[in-house]
């Protein structure tokens, strides 16, 4: 089993750009787009050929993507291929075995990587977030200008449990907080 400090030296050694706790870095891709890393996150980049492909290792980034018709610019993650069909979407692994995507402007379509044959891609306009799994794409209404508040360095919880607050506020910290178990109340 591998500890924390070497599977983060793997996703170093495989990545292009990556972001330390609290660090929120932007990154300039060579054709134009805009890669907005959150903390705690790791990005490769493949812009040869016909599609630009950035992978997401982990954490949460924030994409401005050059229109280039000739050549789709994909997100990829474990879960899910998010393919901008506009140009502003943010694209999040935070959690093991999840991808969510949420779109800021224009429009994105969501492939599901890990979900049974025949499940359907779905368009998401703005304001709208895609949960990935491998049970499926769930769809709802989000208020995407506060899911990436992050970018302005804001973090903007309402109605989360506890134990999620506290893993969100770990992602910029080097302190490490914990929240009291069910066993402690």
């Amino acid at each position: 089993v591998r500890s924390r400090r070497q599977r983060q030296m793997c996703i170093r050694d495989r990545a292009d750009a990556v972001t330390a706790a609290g660090e929120i870095r932007e990154v300039v891709l060579a054709d134009g787009s805009r890669v907005l890393l959150d903390a705690q996150s790791a990005i490769r980049s493949d812009l040869s050929g016909t599609e630009r492909r950035v992978t997401l290792l982990r954490g949460r980034a924030l994409f401005t993507v050059a229109r280039d018709p000739q050549r789709p610019f994909v997100v990829a993650t474990p879960e899910a291929r998010a393919t901008a069909l506009g140009t502003r979407y943010e694209v999040s692994h935070l959690q093991p075995d999840t991808t969510d995507v949420s779109v800021l402007e224009s429009q994105v379509r969501v492939d599901c990587a890990v979900c049974a044959p025949g499940t359907a891609a779905q368009v998401l306009s703005p304001d709208q977030h895609a949960g990935v799994k491998a049970s499926g794409i769930t769809v709802d209404p989000v208020d995407a200008n506060a899911a990436a508040a992050w970018a302005e360095r804001k973090l903007l919880l309402r109605d989360v449990p506890l134990a999620d607050a506290v893993a969100q506020l770990n992602r910029y910290t080097c302190l490490l907080y914990t929240s009291p178990s069910p066993r402690d109340s």
